[in-house]
């Protein structure tokens, strides 16, 4: 039998989801309030995933974060089904994200680096991405960029396809998910 994994769970307790803002995109899905990290992996298990990848999401000024710390703690309660996927950062505040990706990775195990172009307001490939991708190449970690038509009508689309090619021809080391 096949294994299967999930590359993309996102951690959505109560209390993660009760520390997010207000913003359009909650009223609009104001009836979601969390689940609990057992049931989540209760899911996980019905479903008969063998390993669950925990991303830690940064949507930036937009205020919607997933704590690093909350995925370790939840991969240390449930190794079994968990690990530390991709963890993301605000690309806004420069090098010192830059050093917080090393450190998530070194010090609580995440796989790769995740960014959300349209909800950090600037296409993959904006410069002020570059350094993310050099220290994903150096930490030998993929990068995972959202790349869709957002379905939040409030969002601008950043994330045509045909960007991830210029980062491509920069970054012929880094690895895009």
């Amino acid at each position: 039998m096949a294994k299967v994994i999930d590359a993309v769970i996102n951690l959505r307790t109560p209390q993660i989801v009760q520390a997010f803002p207000e913003s359009s995109y909650e009223q609009c899905n104001a009836e979601f309030t969390g689940m609990p990290l057992a049931e989540i992996v209760s899911q996980i298990d019905e479903a008969g995933v063998e390993k669950g990848l925990l991303h830690a999401s940064d949507s930036g000024h937009w205020g919607r974060r997933v704590p690093p710390k909350a995925v370790a703690r939840a991969v240390e309660k449930y190794p079994q089904q968990l690990m530390a996927g991709a963890v993301g950062v605000d690309p806004y505040k420069g090098m010192q994200s830059v050093r917080q990706l090393e450190g998530y990775v070194k010090e609580y195990g995440f796989k790769a680096l995740h960014f959300f172009p349209h909800w950090l307001e600037r296409p993959p490939n904006h410069a002020m991405y570059y350094p993310f991708y050099a220290k994903c190449v150096e930490l030998d970690i993929p990068v995972f960029i959202q790349i869709s038509i957002p379905s939040q009508n409030f969002l601008k689309t950043q994330t045509r396809p045909e960007h991830i090619d210029e980062i491509a021809v920069f970054f012929p080391e880094l690895r895009i998910v």
